[in-house]
């Protein structure tokens, strides 16, 4: 089982849009794939119950709220059978729940939008990110979404500034225009 997170502390960047998104590719080309929400507003989850059952099976899980007679472990467990866990965290989450977060993932997409603001909060994120890594042997994928970019702003060229400065791979530019088909 890969455990793909969907993880920033700023809100509003797309982490539920990027999160489902995945979640649907990953089902449709035939991997069992379950959606595990810790954002109490269960947004992703809540998405879930609308779906079409004549859609791939995605699996829902809960990751905000404790089930009575269960044990966290195993509320928190995909199933044998499921090949791909897409992880969708809420914001803010930074100290503590970070690390609780931080631990559950094999590979973390970090989706970022271009505006300043949004720019310096992901500095202070990747300041605490960066310190997590260098606590121990973590090897984990990390990657970059520059999220509702028009490529010639200055703001997506700052998004790669940053991202050359901190050497995180920029693994996906998704930008405000339409596809042309």
């Amino acid at each position: 089982m890969h455990n793909i997170m969907v993880l920033n502390a700023k809100g509003g960047c797309g982490k539920t849009t990027i999160a489902t998104t995945l979640a649907c590719y990953f089902a449709s080309s035939g991997y069992n794939t379950a959606l595990m929400d810790f954002d109490p507003q269960q947004s992703s989850n809540r998405w879930l119950e609308t779906r079409s059952p004549e859609q791939p099976r995605i699996k829902s899980i809960d990751g905000a709220r404790q089930k009575a007679g269960v044990t966290r472990s195993w509320q928190l467990h995909g199933g044998n059978e499921t090949e791909i866990v897409v992880i969708d965290t809420p914001a803010g989450v930074t100290g503590g729940k970070l690390v609780d977060l931080f631990h559950k993932a094999d590979s973390i997409l970090i989706p970022v939008m271009p505006s300043i603001i949004d720019l310096q909060a992901m500095e202070l994120f990747l300041g605490e990110l960066g310190r997590l890594l260098k606590q121990g042997h973590h090897r984990k994928h990390i990657g970059v979404i520059a999220n509702r970019v028009r490529m010639k702003g200055r703001s997506y060229h700052a998004i790669e500034e940053l991202m050359e400065e901190v050497g995180l791979p920029l693994v996906s530019v998704l930008s405000t225009l339409p596809l042309k088909c």
